[in-house]
């Protein structure tokens, strides 16, 4: 558990004893409940109503339905970030492990269930592919434990401040054992069986990636609903992020959710934006095709691209813009040109 803990940690200067973290998704409550525990005093703030982000919860007319994912696993992640509170994970989260992850079903009507238990997952496959790939199976799984624990502690457990922090004795390690060979090449030499082909290539979806251009590095994703198993947080998932929010709010961290944090905003002078000043005349320069062009004002605002501007102007401007609106724009919002002339 120390390991998600212990990091040496690029410093910034200044003072850093209070932090806002912004959005209150697992991200953010870990990223609070860490430097809560470091000893900061944090201020979490989120555009909606309640603690999840991605993996929230939605209540209406008597149901209550996740927004987000329907699998969790590595539970050991979430509770490192409790421990960095002195507090247990198992105090405020119930979570019940699945015996069948999922089942498998194959295009000629077979079908396959998939189990966290080695031995029953090894039954299941020999039942259905024979005990030449049950024996694979078990060979595939070690090779899937190392290759994810190699992976976590250079890759993903770790700070990477520069492309340069990959380079080192583990990245030559990852190298040799055919880490960036195609993911369909890699899980071929374990399986004769396309049916376990496909069942051990297809969580490379998972990253928007197909199984036949992934590298086989994206075989980890399959150790952690396969090789880790599968959990059923009581409350189901979006009780995840809520349990997290209650710790770090037990712990002394500060959470504004939805219309307080717009309300502040908006009687905050530094969360307005900037007047815009539309365009002044420059009579030399007039734009090609000045209803695709921007006022720069209010272009410079909203991050576009903008074009020298002509004597008279007739950008698209936003009903915001406070130059003299001469016409209004097809939905009737005054504004939306402006004259300088």
């Amino acid at each position: 558990m120390k390991r998600f803990l212990d990091r040496p940690l690029r410093t910034v200067p200044g003072r850093t004893d209070r932090v806002v973290v912004i959005g209150a998704g697992l991200a953010g409550l870990s990223a609070a409940m860490r430097l809560r525990g470091a000893g900061r005093e944090v201020t979490v703030v989120d555009r909606v109503p309640g603690p999840g982000g991605r993996a929230g919860r939605v209540e209406r007319a008597g149901y209550a339905l996740d927004t987000g994912p329907s699998v969790f696993t590595a539970p050991e992640v979430v509770s490192d970030a409790f421990a960095a509170l002195g507090a247990r994970m198992e105090d405020t989260l119930t979570l019940t492990p699945l015996d069948t992850t999922y089942r498998a079903q194959f295009a000629d009507g077979s079908h396959l269930d998939v189990h966290a238990d080695r031995t029953a997952f090894a039954a299941e496959v020999e039942a259905l592919c024979g005990p030449a790939e049950a024996a694979a199976l078990l060979r595939y799984l070690d090779d899937l434990a190392e290759l994810y624990e190699l992976q976590l502690r250079t890759f993903i457990d770790r700070n990477l401040d520069s492309p340069l922090d990959l380079l080192g004795p583990e990245l030559l390690q990852l190298v040799r054992r055919g880490g960036f060979r195609r993911l369909s090449h890699h899980v071929a030499g374990f399986f004769a069986d396309d049916r376990l082909r496909r069942l051990f290539s297809f969580q490379a979806l998972y990253a928007g990636v197909s199984p036949f251009r992934a590298i086989a590095a994206y075989a980890v994703i399959a150790q952690l609903d396969i090789g880790a198993g599968v959990w059923h947080p009581a409350g189901g998932i979006g009780a995840v992020p809520r349990a997290m929010a209650a710790a770090a709010a037990a712990a002394g961290v500060e959470f504004r959710y939805g219309t307080e944090v717009d309300r502040q905003a908006a009687g905050s002078p530094a969360w307005r934006w900037p007047a815009a000043t539309c365009c002044p005349p420059t009579p030399s320069w007039s734009p090609p095709t000045p209803r695709t062009a921007w006022c720069p004002g209010c272009a410079a605002r909203a991050g576009r691209s903008t074009r020298r501007p002509a004597s008279r102007c007739t950008w698209a401007c936003g009903p915001s813009c406070r130059a003299r609106p001469t016409t209004r724009s097809a939905s009737g919002s005054p504004g939306s040109r402006c004259s300088t002339s």
